[in-house]
């Protein structure tokens, strides 16, 4: 699930402001033209004068891949502190077989109620979770400015990208462009190098 907590308001004059700062031209066209321009000129890091934060709940083995984009910035709900008692994230290949279904609802019903009867046994939240599998759900609130997060759809909505962060991202995708357009409704590609050394990282 993705939902956006907070975007720059008039994000295109804010970026447009900056941009004319640099090279001190004056007004020619609207603020969300003169964005797309420079969106497709490779000019992104006026992006980074506006903000996005969004919260996102996922899979902790999701979560493992999110904290990769170092350019945003995250606060995860803690296992130390919070008592798991959630649902588990389900991949379809496994949904999708019966048998496997059946095997890994089993495994981790047994692991949840291993996990309580630990903390029954008054073993600290902390240590108890050591138990608990990638499969858990968690909570995220995830920041960054435009151009990371353009970096970050573009990077993980490509179809090597891992399904439930491809789902997520794709999510983010459509938000912001119906938020931010002139900024994040073009044809921008990140590097091939930038993907070659995302891909080895996983």
């Amino acid at each position: 699930m993705v939902k956006l907590l907070f975007i720059t308001p008039d994000y295109a004059k804010t970026i447009e402001y900056a941009a004319r700062t640099s090279t001190a031209t004056d007004c020619r066209e609207n603020s969300e033209e003169f964005v797309k321009k420079l969106v497709k000129k490779g000019h992104l890091s006026v992006g980074r004068h506006c903000n996005a934060s969004f919260e996102i709940i996922c899979s902790r083995a999701c979560s493992h891949q999110l904290v990769r984009h170092t350019h945003l910035a995250y606060t995860q709900e803690s296992q130390r502190y919070v008592t798991f008692d959630s649902d588990f994230v389900i991949p379809e290949s496994i949904k999708n077989n019966k048998e496997a279904k059946l095997f890994f609802k089993n495994s981790l019903d047994h692991i949840k109620n291993s996990y309580k009867e630990l903390l029954d046994m008054g073993i600290p939240k902390e240590d108890a979770r050591y138990m608990l599998p990638n499969a858990c759900i968690t909570r995220l609130v995830v920041s960054g400015n435009f151009q990371a997060w353009l970096d970050f759809v573009t990077l993980r909505t490509d179809k090597a990208a891992q399904w439930e962060i491809r789902e997520i991202a794709e999510e983010i995708k459509k938000i912001l462009i119906r938020e931010a357009p002139a900024f994040f409704d073009n044809d921008y590609k990140l590097c091939k190098k930038c993907k070659k050394h995302q891909a080895e990282e996983e």
